[in-house]
């Protein structure tokens, strides 16, 4: 892992722990899509995320 990565991943572990429930957060803050995308990019990059087939229709299944 370089150093820039490694720095990237601590300030993201840093959210993880000091998370916050979403019931703290303010409702009228609108979420720069820079914040999204940068989710979306640590989830692929994480080994739990869930990996399904293309054709699974999860979304069926749980939604009840």
């Amino acid at each position: 892992m370089q150093t820039s990565d490694r720095s990237r991943y601590e300030v993201l572990m840093d959210v993880v722990r000091n998370r916050t429930t979403v019931r703290a957060f303010d409702r009228s803050f609108q979420v720069p899509r820079e914040h999204y995308e940068l989710i979306l990019e640590a989830a692929r990059h994480t080994a739990a995320w869930p990996r399904r087939p293309a054709s699974s229709s999860w979304r069926a299944t749980s939604a009840g």
